[in-house]
């Protein structure tokens, strides 16, 4: 019964390491494209502490290797900034540019629909200031969830900077 059950927990133990294992690609990123609209919260630049909250719609177009993405950030007092940046996973899996940056890929786990890509980019700049940053997008087929997080060099914890929460329309 032990032979069983060790084998059994071996077979599923590999089975599990190479899901976690296998390489993003462009394909993985494809259900992004299509029109979101959500919300952004984020840290103020000003002191890195104070919170606030805008409004946020995605347009994310399939360009065959690449997706380009057209943020429309809607400030509180109406004012309206666009930004358009393309997404890429390098053919290696291990890189996706990424708000015109490389990162690393550090982790890709998913589970069921949702698809969740933790990104680093450990030698850059937030604030004017040298910093390494984590990106955290989860993709499911109804939402999407951006998570920006920023470490500054010489302190020891992530904050999070930004946090776009989005909705399929």
């Amino acid at each position: 019964m032990k032979i069983i059950l060790s084998s059994l927990f071996f077979f599923l133990s590999v089975c599990v390491l190479a899901q976690n294992k296998r390489k993003l690609s462009n394909n993985d990123i494809k259900s992004m494209v299509g029109q979101w609209t959500g919300t952004m919260s984020y840290t103020s630049y000003t002191n890195d502490s104070t919170l606030g909250n805008i409004s946020v719609t995605l347009k994310v177009e399939d360009k065959t290797d690449s997706l380009l993405l057209g943020f429309l950030f809607i400030e509180n007092d109406g004012k309206q900034r666009k930004v358009v940046n393309r997404m890429l996973v390098y053919e290696d899996g291990n890189m996706i540019s990424f708000e015109g940056e490389e990162n690393f890929v550090t982790a890709v786990r998913r589970r069921g629909i949702r698809l969740t890509i933790v990104m680093d980019n450990i030698e850059t700049f937030d604030n004017l200031r040298e910093a390494e940053i984590r990106r955290t997008i989860t993709i499911n087929p109804k939402s999407i969830n951006i998570l920006k997080e920023v470490k500054y060099v010489g302190t020891e914890n992530f904050f999070a900077r930004n946090n776009i929460s989005l909705i399929k329309q």
